[in-house]
């Protein structure tokens, strides 16, 4: 059963992925679904624009009167990282962490 902690962690990720982009998660709106969030002229900026494993990284996004903000974040073992795909677009993207992932970084050696 060991062997396969790896890959029952990288399937429960990918749910929890496929779930936050079908807007299940109310905080995230939609925004990765759409790939733009609604309203006017967002501007998109980030805290780890490397997308650095070992770095907390925080997107933030300016819409009227309000920023958002979407920190990376732990699912098991796997790191969702958010960053900017423009300056207007957001995406996120998942990277397994061999050593597990704690308050959005992965842990190392």
């Amino acid at each position: 059963m060991s062997n396969n902690l790896p890959y029952v962690s990288a399937v429960i990720a990918i749910v929890v992925i496929v779930a936050v982009v079908l807007g299940i998660n109310s905080d995230i709106t939609g925004a990765l679904a759409l790939g733009r969030l609604r309203g006017s002229s967002p501007a998109c900026s980030e805290t780890d624009p490397g997308q650095d494993e070992s770095v907390l990284g925080v997107v933030s996004i300016q819409e009227r009167d309000s920023t958002r903000e979407y920190p990376d974040t732990c699912f098991g073992k796997t790191l969702v990282q958010y960053f900017c795909a423009n300056t207007v677009d957001f995406q996120g993207v998942g990277r397994y962490c061999k050593n597990g992932c704690l308050n959005g970084v992965c842990l190392g050696e």
